[in-house]
């Protein structure tokens, strides 16, 4: 079996040619003795190196699984407009999104384009 130098590790060219077609990704994601991990577990679930996750247990926490392990960052959310009249926060959603835009005038809310005296 015909055998190819990656980043100065023998690897063989199935092995490759499995990895990048059954698998669909990149020259990175082999298994070479010594080398970076090819993949990463969270949320009791396996990724491989460049698939991206969100954190089951907060959904604010994207990941990134690499060659050295996952890489995560937490989304901010951005304010909501002053003049939002009704949010909704989503279980799956990170941010709390506005649903209507209004005001509220004399202890009373009024929708966006509403008239009133």
């Amino acid at each position: 079996m015909g055998m190819a130098v990656l980043w100065g590790s023998p690897v063989s060219f199935l092995h490759v040619w499995l990895t990048l077609v059954i698998f669909g990704r990149c020259a990175l994601a082999f298994s070479v003795a010594g080398q970076h991990e090819t993949t990463c577990e969270a949320n009791g679930s396996v990724y491989y190196v460049g698939e991206w996750y969100f954190l089951d247990s907060d959904h604010c926490t994207q990941c990134e699984c690499t060659a050295d392990g996952s890489a995560c960052a937490r989304t901010e959310c951005t304010s909501l407009p002053a003049a939002c009249i009704h949010v909704s926060h989503y279980p799956t959603d990170c941010c709390p999104r506005c649903e209507k835009i209004g005001c509220e005038y004399g202890g009373e809310v009024y929708e966006l384009g509403q008239q009133f005296q």
